[in-house]
């Protein structure tokens, strides 16, 4: 598999768990919210939900007349914050990777150690940890596409020798 289709699986699965994952409530009358808990006290809940795929909307129920409450859970509200983080950015450097890798990445791993969505983040960091290879080796990622360092030192010396360093 090419190291740009595992980015755009990877991608893909972030955006699937995205789009999953909400808190619910049940109501006694049969009604099922679902979106986000967004304030709980001893007698209401408030719950942020679409009434449409470009509408929301906020509603606050008594605790009286809900039947059932499901929230989603931690690890996939993290999951969330790990969005966008491939593909990555240009120009990167191995700092770069090293500050990725290890700020939100780990702190996930850290955080969430028996996580269903382990394996997953630790896809992300394999991959973010081949691209730094990649770059340590001297080649460089340009509008997505990755250069390799015969091709960035042809390039560069072919701009020196034009004037165009």
């Amino acid at each position: 598999m090419s190291h740009k289709s595992l980015s755009h699986i990877i991608i893909a699965f972030i955006f699937l768990i995205n789009n999953l994952s909400a808190d619910s409530i049940k109501l006694k009358n049969g009604t099922v919210l679902e979106g986000k808990i967004v304030e709980e006290t001893t007698d209401s809940i408030t719950i942020e939900y679409k009434v449409t795929k470009s509408i929301n909307d906020i509603k606050t129920v008594k605790r009286s007349d809900v039947l059932e409450i499901q929230k989603e859970p931690e690890d996939e509200k993290a999951f969330k914050k790990l969005n966008g983080i491939l593909p990555t950015d240009d120009l990167l450097s191995a700092k770069d990777y090293d500050e990725i890798i290890n700020g939100p990445l780990t702190e996930f791993l850290n955080a969430f150690p028996a996580s269903k969505l382990k394996g997953k983040v630790q896809e992300v960091v394999d991959e973010l940890k081949k691209e730094k290879a990649l770059i340590e080796s001297g080649s460089v990622k340009l509008n997505g596409n990755w250069i390799s360092p015969e091709a960035v030192s042809y390039t560069h010396l072919r701009a020196h020798e034009t004037g165009r360093n």
